[in-house]
This record gives structure tokens, C-alpha cells and sequence, in this order.
């Protein structure tokens, strides 16, 4: 049973998958802290330059080397 998330929450515990788990050991030169704060920072550096999770990833990296290419 999965408790429903509260914006007060103060710690985050779940049971990575294998990839999740890889993922984040990649992220964090073999550290899994310090990859799920390059992820974050990772998020906030996309958040600031305009990406929303709603949107597509690969579709909005594709219109932001567009635009690069453009000179926009």
C-alpha cells in the first residue's frame, strides 16, 4: 500500500528497481545520494529553462536543439 504524498513530507522512501538503482549509481559516480542529487539539479537546471513534466522529454530536448540551431 502506497501512502498518499504530502508536500510537508520530509523524508522519501521506496524500493528502487535494479535500473532506477543504476541509474542513480551512474548519476552519483557510484553513489546513490549524491545521484539522486545530480538528478534533482538535473530537474531544476530543465525547470528553469522551460521543460514541464507533462511534456514529452525527448520531444522538448528535439525543439530546444531546434531553436539552438535556429539562433532562437
Amino acid at each position: 500500500m502506497v501512502r498518499p504524498t504530502e508536500p510537508s513530507a520530509t523524508h522519501f522512501l521506496r524500493k528502487l528497481k535494479t535500473e532506477e538503482k543504476m541509474i542513480l549509481l551512474a548519476a552519483g559516480s557510484g553513489c546513490t545520494t549524491r545521484g539522486f542529487n545530480a538528478c534533482l539539479d538535473t530537474f531544476q537546471v530543465l525547470w528553469n529553462l522551460g521543460y514541464r513534466p507533462d511534456t514529452d522529454l525527448t520531444e522538448w530536448l528535439g525543439m530546444v536543439q531546434a531553436d539552438e540551431k535556429n539562433g532562437a
